[in-house]
């Protein structure tokens, strides 16, 4: 079994490209399905550095009973994708959880107190005299 072009007989697998899942987000088991040629360590090596370089984003983790809770990426961490991962469970990390809860604008510039807001002032300055 050995390779002429190899001291050791073993193929050189250093120039695999990996596949990243089609599925909207993903974990590590996933995508050691899609990619069974590499070996865990590079798959973690180069999921970190796609997380640094802002390709796919690290969402949160998924709990299956026993053991380590297992880390969830996404490609892009858009709003549909977050709410079908909180769908199937996975415990979102904290800056996925922020909701809108109103949405407030400012028709003029300098904003005038209302007479509700003033004549409150009005009691409570008259309340410390």
């Amino acid at each position: 079994m050995s390779n002429k072009n190899s001291k050791t007989g073993r193929t050189n697998k250093t120039n695999l490209s990996l596949t990243w899942p089609v599925m909207d987000f993903f974990n590590h088991q996933d995508l050691k399905n899609s990619n069974p040629d590499f070996v865990d360590i590079t798959l973690r090596v180069r999921v970190k550095a796609e997380i640094e370089s802002g390709k796919i984003k690290d969402i949160g983790v998924l709990h299956n009973g026993k053991g380590r809770p297992k880390n969830v990426y996404a490609m892009s961490a858009n709003s549909g994708v977050i709410e079908k991962a909180k769908q199937a469970g996975v415990i979102l990390h904290s800056q996925y959880l922020v909701e809108k809860v109103a949405d407030i604008t400012n028709a003029s510039s300098n904003p005038t107190p209302t007479n509700e807001v003033s004549n409150l002032m009005k009691a409570k300055a008259a309340i410390m005299m």
